[in-house]
């Protein structure tokens, strides 16, 4: 059941961070600015959420496959 849920907040990252890439594209931004707001977009909701409810550090700072899957949802974004 943890794989499960793990895997549904990934795809949540995804599609967050593919919001943030629309974004920077259609602001004719280059692709370092597609990922940072990609990264931005997917992310900050996480963080926000793990400091409101007290468990730190956020997980989207620990698990490296958080900052991974907006990287390239960011990168296809892009492309």
């Amino acid at each position: 059941m943890a794989t499960v849920l793990f895997l549904l907040d990934l795809l949540g990252t995804f599609v967050f961070a593919l919001s943030g890439a629309t974004v920077a594209v259609r602001n004719r931004l280059d692709l370092f600015g597609v990922l940072v707001l990609s990264c931005a977009a997917a992310v900050s909701g996480g963080i926000v959420r793990d400091v409101l409810i007290g468990a730190t550090p956020p997980a989207a700072l620990v698990h490296p496959q958080y900052l991974l899957t907006a990287c390239l949802a960011g990168v296809a974004g892009f492309y």
